[in-house]
């Protein structure tokens, strides 16, 4: 797989713009998952790639304005992926919610979902929905460093600024990050190195190498690496900048930077499976 190759995906080269919250790219994205308001009730099923406390409150949001309850579990993006796709002759769930793009278009690959298109999926840009009705994405999440406060103090650095930060031997075995094998935040990641050496493999694989030394572990979901960081067991890494900030929300003393070259952001989505039980529920 060339790493060049991935649709929907954002590069932001400042740090004023997407410093929010997994924030809402307009109040449409949020739409697909809670248009159908006063519906009749009925029970959907989803795994989420989104953390329980991100995704819970938009669960409720659309109960609310549906009257249709929804069961959860929580996996990351290719646990989740894995088990749709293993499902797919008996489908145990009719949504896929959360998850970076890359994610919904290996899904959409696999043959995995159902077509749809919410009504109000005619108000978001073209990158931010599938032409087919494939997938919808409902937010647009920029990659950040997160790195410990005491960590810095304690060696007398600044946060990092640039990639090339990330390889001072000072961070030696202290970076956590996310696993490629199992994590869209890792795949977001390598992106990301590619887009600032000019998409050049050579020169983005070298520099990962050059990175691998300072690498304590690679963790299995995106934000595995985020409570380590904030304990101070780990320097530093590179994460979603929802997982960031709740590790800052939670009182963990951390700084969020950017790279003055750039970095990426994933547009996350929702799609219903093919074959699910609940498909006119899931349509709402």
């Amino acid at each position: 797989m060339r790493l060049g190759a991935r649709p929907a995906a954002g590069f932001t080269r400042s740090k004023e713009s997407r410093f929010t919250r997994r924030a809402f790219v307009a109040s449409a994205l949020a739409a697909p998952f809670v248009s159908g308001s006063a519906r009749a009730a009925g029970a959907l099923n989803a795994y989420s790639i989104w953390p329980e406390n991100y995704a819970r409150p938009m669960m409720e949001a659309f109960e609310k304005a549906s009257g249709i309850a929804v069961k959860f579990v929580r996996f990351s993006s290719g646990e989740a992926l894995a088990r749709v796709t293993a499902e797919r002759n008996n489908p145990q769930i009719d949504v896929l919610f959360g998850g970076p793009v890359e994610t919904f278009t290996a899904g959409q690959s696999k043959g995995v979902f159902e077509p749809y298109k919410s009504p109000s999926s005619s108000d978001l840009p073209a990158r931010f929905k599938d032409k087919d009705g494939q997938w919808t994405a409902m937010a647009d999440d920029p990659l950040v460093f997160m790195t410990n406060s005491a960590f810095l103090k304690q060696h007398n650095l600044q946060p990092p600024a640039s990639w090339d930060d990330l390889l001072n031997p000072a961070y030696k075995d202290m970076l956590q990050m996310a696993d490629a094998r199992t994590s869209g935040t890792a795949v977001t990641r390598i992106f990301s190195i590619l887009q600032v050496h000019d998409r050049s493999e050579d020169a983005a694989f070298a520099y990962m190498k050059k990175l691998r030394k300072n690498i304590q572990s690679y963790t299995k979901s995106g934000g595995g690496g985020t409570l380590p960081v904030g304990l101070g067991q780990a320097g530093g890494g590179i994460f979603f900048i929802v997982d960031a900030l709740f590790t800052r929300q939670k009182g963990y003393d951390v700084q969020i930077s950017f790279p003055k070259e750039g970095i990426g952001s994933a547009a996350e989505c929702i799609a219903l499976i093919k074959g699910a039980k609940n498909l006119d529920p899931a349509r709402s």
